[in-house]
C-alpha cells in the first residue's frame, strides 16, 4: 500500500513512499517533499510506471553491470566487430575506475584508489 505522510524528521514536511508486492518480496521506495501535491505527483508516476512493468530492481546494479547487459542486448548484433571490441576496452575501463558505483547512484564519487 502506498501512502503519503507528514514526515517525522525535520527537514522536507512531506514522505512519500511507495510499495510494491507482499512478505518477503516487498519493495519500498521513499521520498521526501516540501508540499503534498509534489509527493502526490511522484507517488502517480511510481504507481504508473510499476504498473507499465517498470523494474526498479535495476537501480541496485553496479553501472558495469548494466553496461555489461546494454553492450550485449543493443549493440552487440548491430555493430561491426571492431566497435565492440572498442566497447569491450571500455567496459575493461569502466571497471577499473567505476568498479562499485550504481546506476542509482548518479552523483558516486570514482574510486580514488585507482592510479591515473
Amino acid at each position: 500500500m502506498s501512502r503519503i505522510y507528514a514526515n517525522p524528521l525535520k527537514g522536507k514536511a512531506y514522505k512519500a513512499e511507495l510499495s510494491m508486492g507482499s512478505g518477503s518480496k516487498r519493495r519500498r521506495k521513499r521520498r521526501t517533499f516540501d508540499n503534498k501535491s509534489d509527493a502526490k505527483k511522484w507517488l502517480h508516476q511510481m504507481e504508473l510506471a510499476n504498473d507499465q512493468g517498470t523494474n526498479f530492481e535495476k537501480a541496485n546494479w553496479k553501472f558495469i553491470e548494466y553496461y555489461d547487459l546494454w553492450m550485449d542486448l543493443y549493440k552487440q548484433p548491430v555493430v561491426s566487430m571492431n566497435t565492440l571490441q572498442s566497447y569491450k576496452a571500455s567496459l575493461a575501463h569502466f571497471k577499473k575506475v567505476l568498479g562499485g558505483c550504481q546506476v542509482g547512484e548518479p552523483d558516486a564519487e570514482p574510486d580514488s584508489t585507482v592510479p591515473e
